[in-house]
């Protein structure tokens, strides 16, 4: 059973997860336009001990940019499911408002 009082709430929360949605969706794009760093310090011919650490570094920023990617996908698909969720809460809270306030002043 849902609660009709918290219509309102449940469309707050719907249009709060489709916005942040949409707006990581925006974002996750441009992540992917991002070049293997990694691959690209990898692919250098210059040698020493500091170039080592750089490559090194370089090498694990990569990794995190699409670590981060791969997380971002998934928070977006998180986020699509408790959209879904919200949206029937208030369809159906907001019908059960009506219901009652047409029980109320028939």
């Amino acid at each position: 059973m849902v609660n009709p009082c918290l219509a309102d709430q449940y469309l707050d929360y719907w249009q709060f997860t489709r916005i942040t949605r949409t707006s990581l969706a925006r974002v996750l794009p441009a992540l992917a336009d991002i070049p293997d760093l990694g691959g690209l310090a990898a692919g250098t011919t210059f040698t020493s001990p500091a170039s080592a650490r750089l490559k090194s570094e370089v090498a694990g920023i990569g990794g995190g940019i699409r670590d981060a990617e791969t997380r971002l996908a998934e928070l977006i698909t998180f986020l699509a499911a408790l959209e879904a969720k919200y949206e029937r809460l208030f369809l159906t809270a907001s019908a059960e408002r009506d219901r009652l306030a047409q029980e109320a002043n028939p």
